[in-house]
């Protein structure tokens, strides 16, 4: 029996639909990837979009040393705000397009997935902080890869020195100021109860212990949660689900008001922002500044000690 016209028009709706569906899955991605997802996708030629970025926090030596093959070195220390009192502050969006589309070859299209670099626990810092630097300048896919370069190896992924060809690219970018506050906005917000702050750094500087920094102690009212909690030390891996609600919760942490991360110059506090975001929470900011900041701008009044 012939098919109406009407009957053709839905089929193909109905199959530019599904194409529709089947590309946007494709395009999907995940915040957190693991090893094996990346292997795969490292050896499927058809993934043309896909970019991996090695964080460094000073230079690309290590990065000389060993590296996920097809991966390009991000380095924080060159790409920090050179206007800035506070090293490793988040760079001006000018050099930051040219850096990542000229040195990188990156364009806002492709999907990166960033890895930490670091051997040491928690091994997921640097990444975070790369991460958290390409959604604030508006990047849509950017992944960052579970337990680093250190679960990769022990995974017995391969590693090379071999460095590839970077091809220069236009990138835009698209400031998204609303993830971070200033000092100015912490400070005429210390009486307001719904100002939550937490303070991911080692718990002796934030109680105050000054045999490890000149100025130490926290931002009044401030709740300790250091990053290295949060993260298994022997896989480098973050915690599941429910081991993370809970110490947040044990810490005093209401998951349901929103949320301002702070560290002592920012890389840090974005591996809480990291975590946060995967228990779905959206309404999280960086204080980019953090301790550093606030222990030189502070009065006397404002710096806690326990």
């Amino acid at each position: 029996m012939a098919e109406s016209g009407q009957y053709k028009r839905m089929r193909r709706y109905l199959k530019k639909g599904m194409q529709l569906i089947s590309t946007i899955r494709r395009r999907a991605y995940h915040t957190i990837v693991n090893s094996s997802w990346l292997a795969e996708k490292l050896a499927n030629s058809n993934e043309k979009n896909l970019r991996i970025l090695h964080a460094s926090r000073e230079g690309c030596g290590d990065y000389a040393e060993k590296h996920i093959p097809k991966s390009v070195c991000f380095d924080l220390k060159r790409s920090q705000n050179k206007n800035s009192p506070y090293n490793f502050m988040l760079p001006e969006s000018d050099f930051f397009s040219k850096y990542v589309g000229n040195e990188l070859g990156i364009t806002a299209d492709d999907h990166l997935v960033v890895y930490d670099s670091g051997t040491s626990a928690p091994s997921l810092e640097l990444a975070a902080r790369v991460w958290f630097t390409f959604r604030y300048f508006g990047h849509k896919s950017v992944s960052v890869l579970n337990g680093g370069l250190f679960n990769w190896m022990k995974e017995q992924n391969p590693i090379t020195k071999d460095q590839p060809e970077v091809e220069k690219r236009n990138y835009t970018c698209r400031e998204q100021r609303s993830l971070v506050v200033t000092y100015e906005e912490i400070l005429n917000n210390l009486d307001e109860e719904d100002q939550q702050i937490i303070d991911c750094r080692a718990p002796n500087l934030f109680r105050g212990d000054t045999t490890m920094s000149s100025i130490s102690g926290h931002i009044p009212g401030a709740i300790n949660v250091p990053l290295t909690r949060l993260v298994d030390p022997d896989s480098r891996l973050i915690l599941d689900k429910d081991k993370l609600i809970s110490i947040f919760e044990n810490a005093g942490v209401d998951l349901h008001k929103s949320v301002i991360c702070s560290c002592n110059s920012g890389i840090q506090a974005c591996g809480i922002l990291l975590i946060l975001s995967t228990l779905g929470k959206k309404d999280i900011k960086l204080y980019d500044g953090s301790w550093t900041e606030w222990s030189q701008r502070a009065d006397p009044e404002n710096v806690e000690v326990d």
